[in-house]
């Protein structure tokens, strides 16, 4: 049977299968989108799974600026300037929490938070050793800027790969002087031997 697409007395329009009412798309008069849903709470929810990109590579979601957020996105150096590394991040991710929680989601139903145990950071914590991660949005409320954090962790990885390559050479370096160490005591102990074992001279 044919879609039925209505528009509701306040701008609303929905695309249905007949006797499925939200079954496909549906577009409310805030501009909130969802498929699956007759009901989204953001911009764009998806009841379902979503795919992206084509048959040999993934999609890319990008943020406002272009920036990539996840997936296969474009990288090539030629499209970039002024590349600058980054600098050392061990010891601020050392500094982060990753906690278990409940959101208050009683207290801020606006929001529709779910009501399962979640995971993540705390956003002041962060703010404290990585303000680059933390956005204060315009109702005053802060949130974290997790896609930044796999290339923060992959730094993070680099400088305690640096640290123990320098432990791994320190090390190389205290068993050569040991083993020198031991060749002299050796040599002194055959030394005192000798003494013990020859006739002093009358």
């Amino acid at each position: 049977m044919p879609a039925v697409a209505s528009f509701g007395g306040l701008g609303e329009f929905q695309i249905d299968a007949p006797f499925a009412p939200g079954g496909r798309l549906t577009v409310m008069e805030t501009g909130l989108t969802g498929i699956g849903t007759s009901y989204p709470f953001d911009r764009l929810q998806v009841v379902g799974d979503v795919r992206i990109g084509a048959a040999d590579e993934n999609g890319c979601i990008k943020n406002f600026g272009g920036g990539t957020i996840i997936g296969t996105c474009s990288s090539d150096v030629r499209f970039k300037k002024d590349v600058t590394p980054f600098g050392p991040v061990l010891r601020a991710l050392a500094a982060l929490q990753p906690v278990h929680y409940y959101w208050r989601a009683a207290e801020f139903p606006d929001r529709h938070f779910g009501d399962g145990r979640a995971y993540g950071l705390i956003a002041q914590d962060v703010e404290q050793v990585l303000p680059e991660l933390v956005v204060t949005q315009e109702d005053g409320y802060k949130a974290v800027d997790y896609s930044k954090l796999p290339l923060l962790t992959i730094q993070a990885v680099k400088e305690l790969t640096a640290d123990l390559d320098a432990t791994k050479s320190d090390l190389k370096e205290l068993k050569a002087e040991n083993d020198m160490l031991k060749m002299h005591v050796a040599e002194l102990e055959r030394l005192v031997r000798t003494l013990l074992t020859t006739p002093l001279r009358q």
